[in-house]
């Protein structure tokens, strides 16, 4: 990212005194907070309800490790390039149906019992291109080829824009929101909630999220950490003394006037939330309580209590996005610890295929399961060939798509499972860099096909890139959504 503005956001913080305040998790976007109603929408007749959950996967997931051949001849071409990290084929979990052939990784039955059950679908081989790739054009000068491939940075902020031949700070989830959100009669609070921090993914020209954080203790959501107005502990009350201290505050100065602004609109986001979230639910059961919740379960938690008052919040299209991190697996550094890539990679998968089974049976369980389209991004595979310990770096790599029978096509895995062999057509390089089969803008269009928009919106707007690989018909770019 381009440190342009540092000296600048570093002049407004001393001016509004934002060093005091510790760590803001809204500071990012609300610096750049836009009135709602600044701009048109192309889609206001919103007479139904649907929710985007995007999981992100920061670090690069080594999803060939995720989803993998249960077929003799593929099994063996995938361990013959992974012969220290390859799972066992005897530890496969298989998949029926379509998924025949394939199976999950043993931490993951979960997963494998939603995919059985039609609840979940495979994306495979999914990655940013600009155009189709293969092993024979990879090297060539002319081949266009995303900025930076195998930087996280970067291909975070593609994966989150949709843009991959420059920088972009506005993201495909934020575009969305600016086509929609008047659609929603509730416009005091953003329609894209974040519980994983200010991201590129959400942010629009006329609608940015709100980043919230969930304190468990004081079952309050906050875009001030640990700002509690009723708390009595002495952290707490000191840090949200200070803060209304400061917004008592008279100023001229235009900055710091503005500032003052964002943080009173950020308290009344958090305020009208609280109040229609957690204060009802102070008040009548919750459905969905998780014995020994994780990170995840939490944050996935306060996601369906919000959901399941989207009624009385005033909103037809929410997007909500989750960062579930750590998944940069190299192996054999110290910073990796004593555990090894694999042990710590099965944790890891573990936790997300419990936490997406409680997310989903809390939906059921507040009938909001045919409302609801959950996916997981990550912003590259890995390499097939191990480092000796770990992974490197890759391209391609499998995503999960889960909703109910009204939201997805599920108990398949849609796009093209590469072969794994070093020799085939999407493998590149010695370190078995696999090469997308399917690009993101083809997902993310059908994603955005489902919540409505047309392909003319799509096209114009979300992916500019999605011509290159696919022309709208009656048939979706990939076929995992029902729309």
């Amino acid at each position: 990212m381009s440190n342009n503005n540092n000296l600048s956001r570093r002049k407004f913080m001393n001016l509004t005194g934002c060093a005091s305040l510790g760590s803001l998790t809204f500071l990012n976007t609300l610096l750049n907070l836009k009135a709602l109603n600044a701009a048109s929408s192309l889609n206001t007749n919103l007479n139904d309800y649907k929710a985007l959950v995007c999981i992100m996967l920061p670090g690069g997931n080594d999803s060939f490790n995720m989803l993998m051949p249960t077929g003799q001849n593929a099994y063996n071409d995938y361990a013959a390039l992974r012969p220290s990290i390859a799972i066992p084929a005897n530890e496969i979990l298989a998949l029926n149906g379509n998924g025949n052939g394939y199976g999950v990784h043993p931490a993951m039955p979960d997963v494998q019992n939603l995919f059985n059950q039609n609840k979940l679908s495979f994306v495979a081989n999914v990655g940013t291109l600009l155009e189709p790739v293969n092993a024979n054009n990879y090297d060539h000068i002319l081949t266009k080829k995303p900025r930076h491939l195998f930087s996280h940075n970067d291909q975070i902020m593609q994966w989150h824009s949709a843009v991959y031949d420059k920088a972009q700070l506005k993201g495909w989830g934020g575009r969305i929101a600016d086509l929609v959100y008047t659609g929603n009669s509730n416009q005091n609070v953003s329609m894209n909630i974040s519980m994983g921090g200010s991201n590129i993914f959400q942010s629009g020209e006329s609608v940015v999220e709100m980043a919230t954080q969930y304190d468990r203790a004081y079952n309050r959501a906050s875009t001030i950490n640990k700002y509690v107005p009723d708390s009595t502990y002495p952290p707490y009350l000191t840090r949200t003394t200070s803060i209304d201290n400061m917004l008592a505050q008279t100023h001229v100065d235009i900055f710091k006037k503005t500032f003052n602004a964002t943080i009173k609109k950020s308290i009344e986001m958090s305020g009208e939330l609280n109040e229609e979230i957690f204060d009802y639910y102070s008040e009548n059961a919750w459905a969905c309580n998780i014995d020994n919740p994780s990170y995840l379960d939490q944050d996935l938690e306060v996601v369906a209590k919000i959901i399941s008052r989207q009624s009385a919040l005033g909103f037809n299209r929410q997007i909500f996005f989750l960062t579930f991190g750590g998944w940069d697996f190299h192996g054999g550094g110290p910073a990796d610890g004593p555990e090894s890539a694999a042990v710590k990679h099965a944790g890891f998968l573990g936790g997300l295929s419990k936490g997406l089974n409680n997310f989903y049976e809390c939906l059921e369980t507040i009938g909001k399961q045919n409302e609801v389209l959950t996916f997981t991004m990550s912003e590259f595979g890995r390499t097939l060939t191990s480092n000796g310990n770990g992974t490197d770096h890759g391209w391609g790599g499998n995503v999960m798509v889960m909703g109910g029978p009204n939201v997805i096509n599920g108990g398949q895995i849609f796009g093209t499972y590469p072969s794994l062999a070093l020799s085939a057509p999407q493998i590149a390089e010695q370190r078995g860099i696999v090469i997308p089969t399917t690009s993101t803008d083809e997902y993310f269009a059908e994603i955005a096909r489902w919540f409505g928009l047309s392909y003319n919106d799509i096209t114009s707007n979300i992916c500019p890139g999605l011509s290159n690989f696919y022309t709208p018909n009656a048939q979706a770019p990939i076929g995992f959504a029902q729309i």
